[in-house]
């Protein structure tokens, strides 16, 4: 299939979603390249600064736990899309390669990849989101909600006391040594993202069988409600955490962490959700050239997720630019916000150019 024929099947709402979302994980992400603090809830500092503090309180409120299973209710949308255009076989494959590159993309550059863990929701629930019907969908993910849930509390629980990083791989200098820490780091972080983006896999399943984001236009009484209702859960059960994360609460219990860990880690499916309904409502009615924009970016947001990756190890890394202990939450979240910028504008170029992304082309070969 050329790559015109293969843009005109394409809803433009998912894209739109992916080229947006994609700013959102190069900031939930660039922190934790951050090495030689103290670290607090969620990967911050313990100690931030003015700046640092309103930042913070700012990501985990809606950022942190929302931006990935914004991204995993779309990969569940595009296996239901893509068992239908090209059958099961194709989704098991793309669903293996994607295992690949996430190993790769876990050895070289970063452990917290994502890749993987959705090549294996691919893999064990690509038949299951293609052919099951939307009401069963929407019950499963619920069921699944304790992935989340565990999730959540896992990543809200204290470190060691010595933990001078959130990642402990991101501290160390040694490239070789660094790469055999991320492959171990990726076994264990990975499973615990497959846990908690289950639901949202099922759910983007859901959004696939109710035909939201193909035809948004028509479905926009129920797009509004599942943003008002979705942001309006998704901030109060993140708020607990973020004022943890903030240091407004400074000294909470582990109890209170784990509780507060496992609300914000439920109550993030809501907030991505209520993104993928934003985004529906934008694709209904959005043609200027920022919406364009971030569509070709989310036509390529599998290039530009790995890219991302690259330029926060040349910069932040002990074996790279080193200035990862030298700046902050705010300084990290800017290079986040510089790159994302940069590689929407790249994609636009390539997509002038009537190119895809390199990855995208390289998980489609037959």
């Amino acid at each position: 299939m050329s790559t015109t024929a293969f843009v005109a099947t394409r809803a433009v709402a998912p894209d739109l979603a992916r080229g947006a979302a994609l700013l959102f994980i190069a900031i939930a992400n660039a922190h934790l390249f951050l090495f030689g603090h103290d670290v607090g809830v969620r990967g911050h500092a313990a100690d931030p600064g003015p700046v640092d503090r309103a930042v913070a309180l700012g990501q985990v409120l809606l950022v942190d736990g929302r931006a990935y299973p914004l991204f995993g209710v779309l990969f569940g949308y595009g296996l239901v899309r893509l068992a239908e255009q090209r059958g099961h076989a194709v989704v098991r494959t793309r669903a293996r390669r994607l295992l690949l590159l996430g190993a790769v993309h876990a050895a070289l550059l970063f452990s917290g990849d994502v890749l993987g863990p959705y090549g294996l929701l691919g893999l064990a629930l690509g038949g299951l989101v293609a052919t099951a019907p939307a009401a069963r969908l929407r019950r499963l993910a619920g069921g699944f909600l304790v992935g989340p849930a565990l999730a959540g509390a896992a990543l809200a629980a204290p470190g060691p006391p010595d933990q001078r990083s959130w990642l402990v791989s991101t501290g160390v200098a040694d490239p070789v040594s660094a790469a055999v820490v991320r492959i171990v780091e990726w076994a264990v972080v990975g499973l615990v993202q497959a846990l908690g983006l289950a639901a949202a896999v099922l759910l983007g399943g859901w959004v696939a069988r109710r035909g939201l984001l193909d035809a948004p236009g028509d479905h926009r009484p129920v797009l509004l409600r599942i943003a008002s209702v979705g942001f309006t859960v998704s901030i109060l059960g993140a708020l607990p955490l973020a004022t943890m994360a903030a240091t407004v609460w400074p000294d909470p219990g582990l109890a209170a962490r784990l509780v507060a860990g496992a609300l914000h880690g439920v109550t993030g499916y809501a907030g991505g959700l209520a993104f993928v309904a934003v985004a529906g409502l934008v694709a209904a009615r959005a043609q200027g050239r920022v919406a364009r924009a971030l569509t070709e970016c989310g036509r390529r947001s599998l290039s530009c997720y790995v890219v991302q990756s690259v330029v926060f190890v040349a910069v932040l890394a002990p074996y790279g630019g080193g200035l990862g202990d030298r700046v902050g939450l705010a300084g990290a979240t800017g290079l986040a916000v510089g790159t994302w910028a940069l590689l929407v504008v790249i994609a636009v170029l390539v997509g002038r150019a009537g190119r895809r992304g390199p990855l995208e082309a390289w998980l489609r070969r037959p």
